[in-house]
């Protein structure tokens, strides 16, 4: 990532919305600082666009920001991204612009680019929106990716003059005290070693440490887990060979000008034993050379290979791509008629067609078709018919509107359960106006039912399925999921979706939760935490001992721990630390000190005026 505005404060967010997200690199990645440790965001394989992150700023509190930079993928590249914010709810998006992303052909796809965009307005939700990619020989899956995604606040102060090129040190010599926290791109460019397979040609550190990334990104791409362990370790190693090198290069200026030259030969030959060490690296990694400018081809017994011009896509691959041109051009030609509904779908739709007159079965069909075209003008002629009917309950009485519950509830349930992603999509869609809408309706009425009879009939079953379906197999299906109970939350308030999700989960040692279902579960969790604008009391919180009991402060899957964090900062956060620290009892005292440490962090809190 390049470097930040001069004094500028780097803004924090979450990752609220991601339309899908790849197993290995979901949108939770992005809240990592490391990019060198941190593969950022992908998109789902194969998946639609455009592709939708959402980011809370600042935990929802408006903030300035001055600039955003935008690290995008070297080899999945949207054509285009979209931005806009909003100051409040993030029903409130106004469009900034957007900018567009090279295809990188140019450079052989050995580099990433780094898009610097002006905000300059006050932020609480920040919406990318990622249109279609760019088609490459790399790109087998027509997946986007951001590698990192970075706010920054208005400087505070002027800049300071830039350093020199080569800064003279004091007469003491002495290098600077605290530990270099980041390489430095600068001093990359200083050292060089032969290439492995080009004599003549040299290499710099920074080509090195380049070309190990790629071949990492190539082979966790080709599920290569062991060889990108082994190349992280490659790239690990010159970092640390670089800093010897800088520790190196001062002492033989030391011993330079105090004339000591025998001393400095010694000097000469541990600076080349360990320029040796980041040759050998480079020949036993295989790197590409600046005229070759190709990312290297995955070596490795992986049945999963990057492909390469010089070798042909392997049979899986090739039937992946050919089903997919299939598909398009399917889908090229405009339907004229649904395909036939699942049989307890197509129950449900029968049973539910007198409620929504005037409409047919065939808007029904429509409704759950593969078929965009035909989707998405019935899904919305089946909301409006929908709303339309049950805004008219709000003059009836009682039992009236728990009717419509009990009526609608087999129809919205039997959506829910699909398990292809347009049929689910569309489902999720008419829960969230249901819901909505009867609850818009019932509060109006002259003579409204308990809010507990409606959650019970309607509110707290869809819950509980879409609660289920946060551990999907599919990425998309799970972020659905968890976008569909925020809308909820936001039309009826966060307060009875929050007490559902969390009275929904008891405690039980045996019964192990999946991790992507338990990761999914807590990021909902902390985003309704964030959007509450009330005060949620420790007692209400049962789903701190649920995570603690599934060890899910120290899981085992990355993902899970990262949002455990990011759900014990947020309590920090909403609650203050004597309530936060009642609802942790149960973890130990260093790691509560952990969430504090981060909490009290300049970073998280708008520097005063």
């Amino acid at each position: 990532m390049a470097s930040p505005p001069a004094a500028a404060l780097r803004i924090p967010y979450l990752v609220t919305t991601a339309s899908s997200e790849d197993d290995m690199s979901p949108a939770l990645q992005l809240q990592v600082r490391d990019t060198a440790s941190s593969q950022g965001w992908q998109s789902a394989k194969l998946c639609e666009y455009p592709q939708v992150l959402v980011l809370m700023v600042n935990h929802g509190t408006p903030m300035r920001i001055a600039t955003m930079q935008v690290l995008v993928h070297h080899t999945k590249i949207p054509t285009r991204i979209d931005v806009s914010i909003a100051e409040t709810a993030p029903s409130k998006l106004r469009k900034l612009g957007y900018v567009l992303c090279d295809a990188n052909d140019a450079s052989n796809f050995n580099a990433r680019e780094l898009k610097s965009i002006t905000i300059n307005c006050d932020v609480a939700y920040l919406q990318l929106t990622l249109q279609q990619c760019h088609r490459n020989r790399f790109n087998v899956y027509d997946q986007v990716g951001l590698v990192d995604v970075a706010l920054f606040g208005p400087s505070t102060h002027p800049s300071p003059p830039k350093p020199q090129l080569n800064p003279v040190h004091p007469p003491n010599n002495q290098a600077p005290k605290s530990p270099r926290s980041a390489i430095d791109p600068a001093a990359l460019e200083l050292y060089f070693i032969p290439h492995p397979s080009h004599l003549g040609t040299r290499l710099s550190l920074r080509q090195v440490v380049e070309a190990l990334r790629i071949q990492r990104a190539a082979r966790s791409d080709a599920e290569d887990y062991a060889g990108a362990s082994a190349i992280k370790d490659m790239e690990r190693t010159v970092c640390q060979c670089l800093v010897q090198l800088e520790r190196l290069h001062l002492q033989k200026n030391d011993v330079v000008r105090a004339e000591n030259y025998d001393a400095a030969t010694l000097v000469n030959t541990e600076i080349d034993q360990v320029l040796g060490r980041v040759t050998a690296i480079a020949a036993e990694s295989t790197l590409v050379g600046p005229q070759q400018g190709k990312p290297t081809t995955c070596t490795s017994g992986s049945p999963k290979k990057r492909r390469d011009e010089s070798n042909p896509p392997t049979s899986v691959q090739a039937t992946l791509v050919s089903r997919q041109r299939a598909t398009d051009a399917q889908l090229a030609t405009p339907p004229t008629e649904p395909e036939p509904l699942e049989s307890a779908l197509g129950m449900a739709c029968a049973d539910i067609l007198d409620l929504l007159a005037p409409l047919d079965d065939r808007a029904l069909r429509c409704a759950y078709s593969q078929h965009r075209s035909l989707r998405e003008p019935a899904v919305a002629a089946v909301v409006g018919a929908l709303q339309d009917q049950l805004s008219k309950i709000s003059g009836a009485r009682t039992p009236p509107g728990v009717t419509a519950a009990i009526v609608l509830k087999p129809w919205l349930t039997a959506g829910i359960l699909q398990q292809p992603y347009h049929a689910f999509s569309s489902g999720s869609t008419f829960a969230v106006a249901a819901i909505s809408t009867l609850h818009a309706s019932l509060s109006t009425s002259t003579h409204p039912p308990s809010p507990e009879a409606v959650h019970r009939e309607l509110l707290q079953p869809l819950l509980s399925i879409l609660i289920q379906r946060l551990g999907d197999s599919s990425a998309r299906v799970r972020n659905k999921a968890g976008v569909s109970m925020l809308e909820i939350a936001t039309s009826m308030g966060v307060h009875p979706v929050l007490s559902s999700l969390l009275t929904s989960f008891q405690i039980n040692g045996t019964a192990a939760v999946h991790w992507r279902q338990l990761s999914s579960l807590v990021r909902t969790t902390t985003a309704l935490l964030e959007m509450s604008e009330c005060s949620v009391e420790p007692s209400e919180i049962q789903i701190v001992d649920f995570i603690h009991a599934q060890r899910g402060f120290g899981h085992a899957m990355a993902q899970v721990t990262e949002a455990a964090t990011q759900f014990a900062i947020a309590l920090y956060h909403n609650l203050g630390e004597v309530k936060a620290d009642e609802c942790l009892a149960c973890l130990e005292a260093a790691q509560r000190a952990s969430y504090k440490q981060i909490v009290a962090d300049d970073e998280w809190h708008q520097p005063p005026s």
